[in-house]
């Protein structure tokens, strides 16, 4: 559960295959995501495309997963499915590590839940509006590092 200032601020649940993850915000999380996939436009490119590989990466890195535990991954993810249970809490933990750790506000956040179901397409109008979130993020990130 989110709050303000606490501990696990930011934090994001997922549920695969009956089990509940957890996938924190970290620096080390972002830089491995970013450095393992290519930054995080391909992250995010990787659960559009449904990249079993890359998902199940994103998974591992951001629940700081041992290896023995990480194996069983791609078995728990095969049998939940990619649908959009999964993937947009995905995106949304992109987005957070996007935003320096830091819990999306409610406008952004909102866009997280704009799709409902257990298809695992996401249209193209729902991509653009994710992807202007990281925009926005990216946009006020740089501010913030001009004002220093």
């Amino acid at each position: 559960m989110q709050g303000n200032g606490k501990i696990n601020a930011g934090e994001i649940y997922i549920t695969l295959d009956g089990e509940p993850i957890t996938l924190r915000p970290t620096m080390r999380a972002a830089d491995l995501i970013s450095n393992q996939l290519g930054g995080f436009a391909k992250a995010r490119q990787a659960i559009y495309d449904e990249n079993r590989n890359l998902i199940v990466s994103i998974i591992r890195i951001g629940s700081g997963m041992k290896e023995e535990a990480a194996r069983k991954l791609p078995e728990m993810l095969w049998r939940n499915g990619l649908n959009l249970k999964l993937c947009m809490p995905l995106l949304e933990y992109l987005a957070v590590l996007n935003n320096g750790g830091r819990p999306l506000p409610s406008d952004q956040k909102a866009i997280f839940r704009i799709i409902e179901g257990d298809s695992s397409e996401i249209d193209e109008d729902s991509m653009l509006k994710i992807d202007h979130q990281f925009d926005v993020g990216d946009q006020e990130t740089s501010e913030k590092n001009d004002l220093h």
